[in-house]
């Protein structure tokens, strides 16, 4: 399927999924029958299963799909209600467990849609596992509450000492208890300490935030700016999607559904200028033009002459989603360019003049990523 197909797919597909979408007013390509195909598949691996269904029953265009295909769609957005039914109570166990230590979380990420209406249907947010924010020092308390309920840690951030350690990455290990249908991942910051820019200070992140008092339990969520500036900044920059140029679906979704919720909470003028500040005004400006041109966002939340069209961003975007492999070639390349950074390397491995030179550690990081690379290989082959 052509690059202009994808396109064309992609505009119809956000047309149909947007929050302000209007059937019959809004501006829609024609798609070929034979174009529905890639659409619903694309929508399915980006996890937009469930918002399709969701957005084919309350407006109901006229589809080729059969009853399989749209019963399929439905299986996935009753499945995906159920899971979603189910990390909600296991969030609410466990944030009621670090209410009785004095601890009142922060919602973050899709979890936020677990509690508040940010979608129309609890079942449209897929996610892999529940996010949330703690101030640093409470780690060692909420990662022994969570031992004590019989979650395990895993993965790279599990290592002997971790919680003393002077490299203390964004999140707490991973942790997965047998028999649930998602993990926990406790942040401590929105950002790496390695980055020079970081949109969010700690102190006055929690002063803004909102808190909140349900289904027995209390929790906090971003402030209106904070959420929409932490969506932009965690898919753009943490997942390498600005710098090669990459149209991020779920994210860009779910960015779209962020803004039509807080449009009336929002700062423009304060967002533009913090934005100004870290230095990444352009980049938001690409993503807001992107969300646009896809019907995702009305163009008269943000003043042109403030956050003025980006269209080079939006071309590139979509014609290169019809060339996935050259996407997750680029995403590679982006990924080691980040790991070979010197902040990140003298931050992570405390590299210091007269102990081990940062060319050294380079080529150390190389050979465990072709390391890493032939074993993945090894392990698709087998």
């Amino acid at each position: 399927m052509g690059s202009l197909s994808t396109r064309r797919q992609l505009v119809y597909m956000y047309h149909l999924l947007s929050p302000h979408h209007v059937p019959g007013q809004n501006a829609q390509p024609v798609l070929a029958p034979e174009e529905w195909t890639p659409l619903w598949q694309r929508a399915v691996n980006a996890f937009l299963g469930p918002a399709l269904h969701d957005a084919l029953q309350r407006h109901q265009p006229e589809t080729p799909l059969d009853d399989d295909i749209l019963g399929l769609l439905a299986y996935l957005s009753d499945q995906n209600l159920i899971r979603n039914q189910h990390l909600k109570k296991q969030t609410i166990e466990l944030i009621g467990h670090l209410n009785q230590q004095g601890i009142k979380p922060m919602l973050i990420k899709g979890s936020v849609a677990l509690f508040q209406p940010i979608f129309p249907s609890p079942a449209m947010r897929c996610m892999l596992d529940i996010d949330f924010l703690i101030q640093d020092h409470e780690r060692r308390i909420v990662f022994e509450t969570m031992e004590k309920l019989g979650y395990t840690p895993g993965g790279e951030d599990f290592y002997p000492g971790f919680l003393e350690s002077d490299y203390f990455g964004r999140h707490l290990p991973l942790m997965n208890r047998a028999g649930e249908m998602g993990a926990m991942e406790a942040h401590v910051s929105l950002c790496e300490t390695w980055r020079e820019n970081d949109p969010f200070e700690a102190e006055a992140l929690w002063q803004s935030a909102f808190l909140h008092q349900t289904d027995g339990i209390e929790y906090h969520t971003l402030s209106a700016d904070n959420e929409l500036l932490f969506s932009f900044f965690h898919s753009q920059y943490l997942d390498h999607s600005h710098r090669i140029g990459a149209l991020p679906l779920k994210n860009l979704h779910h960015f779209a559904w962020l803004l039509h919720h807080y449009r009336d909470d929002l700062n423009v003028e304060a967002l533009h200028a913090r934005l100004q500040t870290v230095r990444m005004l352009r980049a938001f400006q690409s993503y807001l033009t992107l969300a646009q041109r896809l019907n995702l966002v009305a163009p008269h939340l943000f003043p042109a002459a403030k956050f003025p069209s980006r269209p080079l961003y939006y071309h590139r975007a979509t014609l290169q989603k019809g060339f996935p492999r050259l996407e997750k070639g680029l995403f590679f390349l982006s990924e080691m360019f980040e790991e070979m950074s010197s902040a990140k390397i003298e931050q992570k491995f405390r590299t210091e003049p007269g102990r081990i030179p940062l060319w050294r550690t380079r080529w150390r990081i190389a050979a465990d990523w072709l390391k890493e690379a032939r074993r993945t290989s090894k392990d698709t082959q087998g």
